[in-house]
């Protein structure tokens, strides 16, 4: 209706109707400006033209007096000599417009009308809000030209509104939100009453609600309605809906099983099933998966979570029995209770299934999938019962046209004991083993252990439930280490469970025996890979074509994740391992030789790729392959094939550092020096390249060490180093000798010992440039570069880090330009200019971020932070050191987290938090190894602050870091910099 407030308050001096209705049409086309002979026409079209504009001119001066426009600094009425033009400021709404900007943002989203999004939800929901009778109800004025405007544009909202109340009630029926859409069915009868499918959409929801009667009763309301107003019957359709809930005793009833144990997680996927089984164009749903992944349990669930959308229920038939497809009508008819009066059972079947509306559910359908009568079936019910819908569980898929398939995987698990979503694998365990031992109360390292064994067996949920049974004999530990070595443990004699399901190997088997004999021996083969292969590698390595692989992951034995890529759950990975374990040693052998071959030449040609430029696309690469490559390191480590690891060392430590995989990497290199002075010791005169080899892999363990180094080891980076530099001088090898240099001369100086860095750095530069070589040259120059500012000989510094920049920009070298504009930060943070150093850090920041190389991104934010705590902005530095704790824990623990340590326990000293800086401070210098210029930083922190602080509680301090892990720590931190929440108890 016409209604307007101004401030609040109800505007009601309009002189006459026209005014009212002159306002309206301003405001509602206030997108032009309308000339002053179409209004006098609006609103006056009999009288003649000097009357009608005199009239208008009247009611433009009440209209501007009324709502206070003749005052108003910026008017809405822009009124001239020949036209009027309403133009709203701010403050100015119209629910009309704001109807139409609904409606029209709803209509924008390619898929609204099939499945609107939240936010097109939202859009649809205010309009109808929004829509309150039709347009200018009761509103009347005795001109045709007006009237007709009006009547044109409330036809148009009208239409619109009944749309978007007809799409709300469909979308909440689907969601099985019964009372919500029946609240917007009602407003549809209401609006219109004749509106057939208004009445429809309630008739179902009435019967979905358990009101049978009710639903028949709206259809007699329907029929009531269409012979008064229009003299017409209801339509086939709601005829036809009216003879379907005549003949439903009600909606839900179901045959479906009752679960012994309580539904556990995937709820995100119940949702997901449940909207597309109610989707109209949905007809056969197949959840297809390994054995044990949970597929009956979530046909179940969603069925009975689903029951209300089919007026003649669900039906449940168990296929595990049925053995051939002669007995599967049978099977279908026994389910359905029908009561056989013919000799063609199949006949029968059809017949009743065409009058239902109802969701089938096939479960274990794979064994009869050899037989196409089963199939046929299948197809014949989609095709001849239209209402009816099917859900089928299957190793296999169906393989009918229509079919949807939902390829189930695994349970999702926690990354860690500490995190406050423990995820459904882990839930799902600590549910069973409750039910073996009702004391089982885990510690947080038991947490751990749980999180492993959801890890080993991949979240099946199979897997999981047989790990749990063990609890009463095994801990958590003994557990994960058993499943990891072996399936034997995953298997029960619990009665009332199926034969193929009291082990993870009889599920597994009973899908192995329906592969042929090349499908069985390709996919044992298949099983040297880790993480994942695509299809070149398992051409070379296996021989495997695309047919047979897509052969294997459409019965579940593999897992598409991508174009042309695959990948394995991790026990039908170690099932085929063990498969693999039965053949002749031989061909195991040569497998695992084609497996790491491959893989190390793919390392050869990602160094060729970094060398070329493509920096982040070879270590992109390198990261989707990981699993396999330190998989074929580690073969070729145990079969001393020292020609491999030569192809793929130099990319391998690239990659570690890369990425930031210190720790790991140093792990990797530890054991191929051990493999390789294992063949030193045995070997009397021992070739020059293998003297090489080992003076190669010496220098970038030593690197990747003193990059990770939290706790003692029984090696030094320096010893490392000193025994890289001696092997790499006596057996002739410069180039390596070149970097071992530089890598020892930043050692060096990470310890404090300059001058011996600088006479390193020095020797490894005259190299670079006696041998023409470019790359080691410009890492040298850094170093040098680097050590010389430390030393404050900034002038001839600037010069060395230029010279090396310029060198890593020639080569498009990203990782060494980003490594040497920090550096160059570095200098202008000595040298004072601390805005230009913060702009050199996030630049190298930024440029890492591009790399994919989160370890350096957080030292660069590390290094901003300390440029702001130069600065005084103590606010700036906190959420910067935040940042880079962050993202150093979120990647590998590694010496950038000492410098974060050694800076937040500055800030938190200015913040006069003595407390925290202390235990942070505390914290670095007994578990880290950190630089020199660190551990006097923290030292400092610690004796300053000695002073203030109790005995007792210093004391106290100390005594917990050396039992607080680095979990702790940077939980605690974490926890401050996100909130700036007090330190926590056990911190004080």
């Amino acid at each position: 209706p016409f209604h307007v407030t101004q401030d609040g308050e109800t505007v009601t001096d309009f002189e006459s109707s026209k005014v009212r209705a002159l306002l309206a049409f301003l405001v509602v086309e206030a997108d032009r400006p309308h000339s002053r002979d179409e209004l006098a026409t609006l609103l006056w079209p009999e009288q003649p033209e000097r009357a009608a504009r005199r009239n208008l001119s009247q009611a433009l001066f009440n209209l501007r007096h009324v709502i206070c426009d003749d005052e108003a600094a910026s008017p809405v009425l822009h009124v001239t000599r020949g036209a009027v033009q309403f133009v709203p400021h701010a403050g100015c709404v119209l629910d009309v417009s704001t109807f139409s900007a609904h409606i029209a943002a709803a209509e924008a989203h390619p898929d609204c009308r099939s499945k609107p999004c939240d936010a097109c939800l939202q859009h649809l929901e205010a309009a109808a809000g929004l829509y309150r009778g039709d347009f200018l109800t009761g509103f009347y004025v005795d001109t045709a030209t007006f009237s007709e405007w009006a009547m044109l544009l409330r036809e148009r909202l009208h239409y619109q509104a009944l749309d978007t109340l007809f799409r709300l009630t469909e979308h909440h029926e689907r969601r099985r939100d019964y009372l919500q859409a029946r609240g917007y069915a009602q407003r549809q009868v209401e609006l219109e009453p004749w509106r057939e499918e208004a009445h429809q959409q309630l008739m179902r929801l009435f019967i979905r609600t358990g009101q049978r009667s009710a639903a028949l009763q709206q259809y007699q309301t329907c029929a009531e309605i269409l012979e008064a107003e229009l003299g017409v019957e209801p339509t086939e359709t709601t005829r036809h809906l009216y003879r379907r809930i005549k003949t439903a005793a009600r909606a839900g009833v179901h045959n479906l099983p009752t679960p012994v144990t309580p539904f556990v997680g995937r709820h995100e996927l119940l949702r997901e099933i449940g909207e597309r089984l109610v989707d109209p164009a949905c007809r056969l749903l197949t959840l297809v998966g390994p054995g044990g992944v949970g597929k009956t349990r979530l046909a179940l669930e969603t069925s009975f979570e689903n029951r209300r959308a089919f007026l003649h229920g669900v039906c449940f038939v168990s296929l595990a029995d049925v053995n051939s497809a002669e007995l599967l009508p049978a099977a279908l008819s026994k389910a359905l209770d029908l009561t056989p009066h013919t000799n063609n059972p199949r006949s029968l079947l059809l017949d009743t299934l065409r009058s239902r509306e109802m969701l089938l559910v096939l479960d274990n359908f794979e064994h009869l999938l050899t037989e196409d009568p089963s199939v046929d079936l299948v197809a014949e019910i989609m095709r001849t019962a239209p209402e009816v819908t099917v859900l089928a569980t299957s190793r296999e898929r169906l393989n009918i046209y229509g079919e949807i398939v939902f390829h189930l995987e695994g349970m999702k698990s926690a990354t860690a004991a500490r995190d406050s979503k423990r995820g459904e694998a882990v839930t799902l365990f600590l549910q069973c083993a409750g039910r073996q031992r009702d004391d089982f109360a885990p510690t947080e390292a038991d947490m751990q252990e749980v999180i492993r064994i959801c890890r080993a067996v991949d979240g099946n949920p199979l897997g999981i439930e047989l790990a749990a049974g063990w609890v009463e004999r095994l801990s958590c530990t003994e557990i994960a280490a058993q499943i990891e070595e072996s399936l034997t443990l995953l298997s029960t004699r619990m009665r009332g469970i199926p034969a193929r399901h009291r082990s993870v190997r009889a599920a597994f088997d009973y899908s192995w025996r329906r592969l042929t004999r090349t499908e069985q021996e390709t996919f044992a083969r298949l099983s040297v890979f880790r993480g994942g292969f695509d299809r070149e590698a398992a051409r070379v390595v296996t021989g495997a074509t695309p047919q047979l692989l897509a052969t294997l992951a459409g019965r579940s034995f593999l897992q598409p994740s991508g174009p042309d890529h695959y990948r394995f759950h991790a026990l039908l990975r170690q099932y085929g391992a063990e498969k693999l374990a039965t053949t002749p040693s031989s061909q195991t052998r040569q497998t695992r030789d084609l497996h790491s071959r491959y893989y190390m030449g793919i390392m050869q040609d990602n160094q060729a790729r970094f060398k070329a430029g493509q920096q982040r696309a070879s270590l992109d690469r390198a990261e989707q392959d990981i699993e396999n490559i330190r998989t074929a390191w580690k073969w070729s480590v145990e079969n001393q094939y020292f020609d491999l690891l030569e192809m793929a060392m130099p990319f391998l430590y690239i990659y570690c550092y890369g990425r930031s995989r210190f720790q790991e990497g140093y792990a990797l290199f530890y054991e191929a020096v051990a493999a390789v002075d294992a063949r030193l010791a045995a070997t009397p005169q021992p070739a020059t390249s293998l003297m090489g080899l080992l003076g190669s892999l010496l220098w970038r363990q030593a690197d990747l060490l003193r990059e990770f180094q939290v706790v003692d080891t029984n090696v030094t980076p320096s010893q490392l180093l000193d025994r890289s530099v001696t092997l790499l001088r006596s057996c002739g090898h410069p180039a390596e000798l070149t970097k071992a240099l530089e890598i020892q001369g930043l050692y060096l100086h990470q310890q404090g010992q300059h001058e011996p860095a600088r006479a390193a750095l020095e020797e490894s530069v005259a190299l670079g440039r006696r041998l023409e070589d470019p790359t080691n040259l410009a890492w040298a120059l850094t170093g040098l570069g680097t050590v010389m500012c430390r030393m404050h000989e900034l002038t001839i510094a600037a010069d060395v880090l230029q010279e090396g920049l310029a060198l890593h920009r020639s080569l498009d070298n990203w990782v060494g330009i980003a490594y040497t504009i920090n550096n160059l930060g570095i200098l202008t943070y000595f040298t004072g200019d601390f805005e230009q150093a913060k702009r050199l850090f996030l630049e190298s920041k930024e440029i890492h971020d591009n790399l994919g190389n989160p370890g350096l991104a957080a030292m660069m934010i590390s290094n901003a932070a300390h440029v702001e705590f130069e600065l005084g902005n103590h606010e700036a530095a906190l959420h910067h050191f935040g940042e880079a704790l962050d993202i150093a824990t979120k990647s590998h623990p590694s010496r950038q987290l000492m410098d974060v340590f050694d800076g937040l326990a500055a800030v938190m000293q200015a913040r006069e938090e003595a407390p925290l800086a202390y235990t942070l401070a505390a914290f670095t210098v007994h578990h880290m190894q950190p630089s020199d210029t660190t551990k006097q930083g923290s030292k400092y922190v610690m004796t300053d602050l000695e002073k203030q602080l109790p005995a007792e509680m210093t004391a106290r301090i100390r005594a917990q870091v050396r039992r607080w892990t680095l979990d702790d720590i940077v939980a605690e931190v974490l926890t401050y910099t996100a909130q700036q929440a007090p330190p926590s108890e056990a911190l004080l």
